[in-house]
């Protein structure tokens, strides 16, 4: 399994616990290189968040530990995507107007993948 999902997969349960229901996963196969994926998640005050690794590399690397970068997207009226769970919604540095948080957290840098996180369990604290 990739770091990127272990590494997202072990942040969700350190921030939420087993407070969250992983509701879909979708995966890039339009790009033959890479293992992107897209986690539509519930939350209990929140549902429909997008989690995803982008940019992990060959499919091979999946497999022996490819990295790549974590994403957050929530839903929001009016938002400018599309979501994984089909409604629309914007990333986490548009949503908190943060943009040291624009690029998401590489996961291989545990510093940004917690401060990350700490955004966003900050913002799914003040619903």
């Amino acid at each position: 399994m990739s770091k990127g999902y272990q590494v997202l997969i072990a942040m969700l349960d350190s921030y939420f616990g087993q407070d969250y229901i992983i509701r879909k996963i979708t995966y890039d196969d339009l790009d033959p290189t890479s293992f992107d994926f897209e986690l539509s998640v519930d939350f209990p005050k929140l549902k429909g968040v997008d989690i995803g690794v982008g940019n992990s590399g060959p499919r091979q690397m999946f497999r022996i530990g490819g990295t790549g970068v974590i994403g957050i997207a929530v839903p929001r009226q009016n938002g400018i995507s599309l979501l994984t769970s089909g409604k629309r919604g914007d990333g986490l540095a548009k949503t908190l107007g943060n943009t040291k948080l624009r690029w998401g957290s590489r996961v291989d840098n545990l510093e940004e993948v917690k401060y990350y996180f700490d955004a966003f369990k900050k913002y799914y604290d003040s619903l």
